[in-house]
């Protein structure tokens, strides 16, 4: 009993294997449970016989395996001519997929005000620099008489003076550090100035 499938068929007949599929549609063909063709089936046989296809004289043409055949040769490679480095297409997507990830998690660190551009950080601290002096400059004028009159009232110059006026510069420049972190907060990445 020799069983053959669609492919194995349409090669025998020298038709296509689709014109196997519509003869078994309209029964001239028959198929068995397990989807081949029985050579020995009655319906088979008188089919083949008109055809003048001796049964007895078909040799079974090989079954080849599934898929598209596969040549062995060696993955093609693209060269690069940036850098003459030979890599394969996968190689150069990878590459890519990697620099787009790097450069939207920049994106997202530059809209988090993780990074800020340098032209900002040194308008930022050129600005902290100049308020801080002026800021200074300003207590200084107004504190040197204060003091002065406090350190001849008081005789010396005693702990409670010097601790007032450490006190007095060093909220000078508090103020003026939140000054300048209050605009580093207003800042807007996407337009290059404060909100």
């Amino acid at each position: 009993m020799k069983k053959i499938n669609a492919k194995q068929m349409s090669e025998i007949l020298s038709i296509s294997p689709q014109a196997v599929n519509g003869l078994t549609t309209r029964g001239r063909l028959v198929r068995d449970n397990s989807g081949m063709y029985d050579l020995s089936n009655k319906e088979n046989r008188s089919f083949l016989k008109e055809r003048n296809i001796k049964i007895s004289e078909i040799k079974i043409p090989e079954t080849p395996a599934p898929g598209r055949p596969v040549v062995n040769r060696p993955a093609g490679k693209i060269k690069t001519p940036h850098n003459g480095i030979d890599k394969t297409q996968s190689e150069l997507q990878k590459e890519y997929l990697q620099k787009r990830i790097a450069k939207l998690e920049l994106e997202r660190d530059i809209k988090l005000k993780k990074y800020l551009p340098t032209d900002f950080i040194e308008h930022f601290l050129f600005k902290y620099l100049e308020s801080l002096n002026i800021n200074i400059e300003r207590t200084a004028s107004v504190g040197i008489g204060d003091f002065s009159k406090k350190i001849i009232d008081a005789g010396e110059l005693t702990q409670a003076i010097r601790v007032e006026f450490t006190n007095l510069f060093l909220s000078t420049i508090h103020r003026t550090k939140q000054q300048i972190i209050n605009e580093i907060k207003n800042y807007d990445p996407n337009s290059g100035g404060a909100k």
